[in-house]
């Protein structure tokens, strides 16, 4: 039996070395959980000798006869069955549950005041009731009297509650012991992350090498400032692991300035307005029903209640945009800063004209390119480097990284922007996630890369050539990129009502206002759909027919009041998510 690559020579020798609980591979788990096995076997059948027997317990600590091998395991001690009997005729609770720490949440072992008198305490089996069940609760009076503890739980000669205190600072139990609920509830979003064909625009599936920089340690360390100029020392590793970002995000885009801080993208974008704008001045941006985003100048946000903001939208005939209009609106109002991008545009961004508006009325412009910055990145959509003064992105939509932002611009405008990020907008960054958007980065500089971001076009493409032929009004009549602006008006059904039939379905995706769209932004005309998270599960241009079968099915099913057929296509899509892994989801 081995441990990983290392020999175990005994149960005991494996214990003592799961209280290093860490990143454990599958293999060693296994490993741990076939000797979990034969130690319950063995003392269930009374086979262990007496020292193994104190040995084992001993490293686990007087808690209700918990075994450490291995975390993630459910479950709490169960009212003991028949009493088991070593070879020194002493009786203990035969049901053992396998615990990476005690019941009381900690390790005894590790507790050098203890060392001495646990093995003393396992010489007391628990009291045997008539029904050959143990009075539990008093045997761990019990126990705790004879570890030096009142029997409330305080440690002898020290106030109640800093004693509690002190236990609560040091234990470490895993997510399931400490928190079971959310423990569960994070299980359960994984199986329905799994068994459902997500066609959000602004998710994705992040890997397993993101996923695990995103839960790092790193989150424990605090870091207001910039690499080499903190207000907190021990900076030595995190000024390390931002350089890097910063470094791979210039090397990436081709930029000459990047900032990693920001925390997300609307962060990100009230950081350009503090970098340029004063209250009052005027932004211009595309209009959110056109496809814009909230902080371009929206009327509800910030950005459009303390500055001046004007909009641009997109012709009714066409559904995209046309840079006339966008010229003359900006020769009219004069612009301080002009915003190209948003979310909802399933066209190409004219990055050089916008550029060359912005000069003429002497505006900073700012492409935001969070929705498409993977393409970019890959290669699958124009860069707006070389044309935007500034440039706005998330990091966790096409670029699959984790959920921050970047800004990245000409060493002309670094200063403004890094002022404005720290100190004018955050504190200290969120390390975890520059770590992850590192990760994240270095992934998209692999040449695969630019074979992923130009498979989601084509899954776009092949998704809306799929819904155009059953008859579904894509706005602009197609998309460019991984984005779908989907019209229901002509199928009679609202896009909020259809979104909710096609979530019931297991086809994820999300309502949404299209262009003069006469109905309310909570209960739009539309849908959006997005094509990056199902092509990072492998999922091809031959799927996207079929994902368009069934979103036709749902929405004609809605319409009739047929419950069944969606419950059908719910098994049909859970058959096919079960061909296609999910990256950084165990199973």
């Amino acid at each position: 039996m081995t441990d990983g690559n290392v020999p175990v020579r005994d149960a005991g020798d494996l214990l003592r070395r799961a209280r290093r609980l860490g990143d454990l591979s599958q293999r060693e788990l296994a490993a741990r959980a076939e000797v979990s096995a034969r130690v319950v076997s063995r003392i269930e059948s009374g086979e262990t000798t007496a020292p193994r027997l104190d040995t084992l317990l001993s490293l686990v600590g007087a808690a209700g006869c918990h075994l450490a091998l291995r975390p993630g395991l459910p479950g709490d001690v169960a009212e003991p069955g028949p009493a088991a009997t070593d070879r020194a005729g002493r009786q203990f609770p035969a049901h053992l549950d396998v615990r990476p720490v005690d019941r009381f949440g900690a390790w005894w072992g590790d507790w050098p005041f203890l060392s001495t008198r646990v093995e003393k305490i396992w010489h007391r089996a628990p009291r045997q009731r008539p029904d050959n069940t143990f009075d539990l609760a008093r045997w761990r009076r019990d126990v705790r009297r004879a570890a030096g503890e009142r029997p409330d739980g305080y440690a002898r000669g020290d106030d109640g509650p800093a004693a509690t205190r002190r236990r609560q600072m040091t234990h470490d139990p895993d997510l399931r012991t400490a928190d079971a609920e959310i423990a569960d509830l994070v299980v359960a979003e994984s199986e329905r992350q799994r068994d459902c064909v997500r066609l959000i625009a602004s998710e994705n599936y992040v890997s397993r090498a993101v996923l695990e920089a995103t839960g790092t340690m790193l989150t424990n360390k605090y870091s207001e400032g910039y690499a080499g100029k903190r207000y907190y020392e021990g900076q030595q590793v995190i000024d390390q692991v931002e350089t890097l970002a910063v470094e791979r995000a210039k090397a990436l885009f081709g930029v000459e300035h990047a900032n990693v801080q920001p925390y997300s993208g609307s962060p990100a974008n009230l950081a350009v307005f503090l970098a340029f704008l004063d209250p009052g001045d005027t932004v211009m941006g595309m209009a959110l029903p056109a496809g814009g985003h909230l902080t371009h100048g929206w009327s509800v946000s910030a950005t459009g209640k303390w500055f001046r903001a004007v909009q641009y939208g997109v012709r009714k005939e066409t559904g995209r945009v046309d840079m006339d209009d966008v010229r003359d609106l900006a020769l009219a109002e004069r612009p301080k800063v002009i915003f190209c991008g948003g979310t909802a545009i399933p066209r190409t961004i004219d990055f050089p004209a916008f550029a060359e508006i912005a000069r003429e009325v002497g505006a900073v412009l700012v492409a935001d390119i969070a929705h498409i910055a993977g393409l970019v990145a890959g290669g699958a959509h124009p860069s707006p480097v070389g044309h935007a003064d500034v440039i706005s992105t998330t990091t966790h939509k096409t670029l699959r990284g984790p959920r921050g932002a970047m800004l990245m611009s000409t060493a002309e405008h670094a200063k403004a922007l890094d002022k404005a990020v720290f100190p004018g907008l955050q504190g200290g960054p969120h390390n975890h996630t520059t770590a992850a958007i590192a990760v994240a980065l270095k992934e998209a500089a692999q040449p695969e890369f630019r074979t992923y971001a130009q498979a989601i076009v084509d899954n776009a493409k092949a998704l809306a050539e799929g819904l155009t032929s059953r008859g579904f009004d894509l706005v602009s009549g197609g998309t460019d990129n991984h984005l779908l602006l989907v019209d229901l008006t002509t199928k009679e059904i609202p896009g909020k009502q259809a979104a909710k039939a096609l979530d019931r379905a297991g086809i994820e995706l999300n309502y949404n206002s299209v262009p003069f769209d006469p109905r309310k932004p909570f209960d739009p005309s539309g849908i959006r759909i997005g094509t990056a998270a199902v092509t990072s599960r492998g999922m091809t241009t031959a799927d996207m027919d079929t994902v368009a079968g069934w979103i036709d099915q749902v929405v004609e099913a809605e319409k009739a009041g047929d419950a069944a057929a969606a419950e059908k296509v719910a098994g049909e899509v859970r058959e096919l998510t079960r061909r296609y892994p999910t990256p950084g989801l165990p199973g």
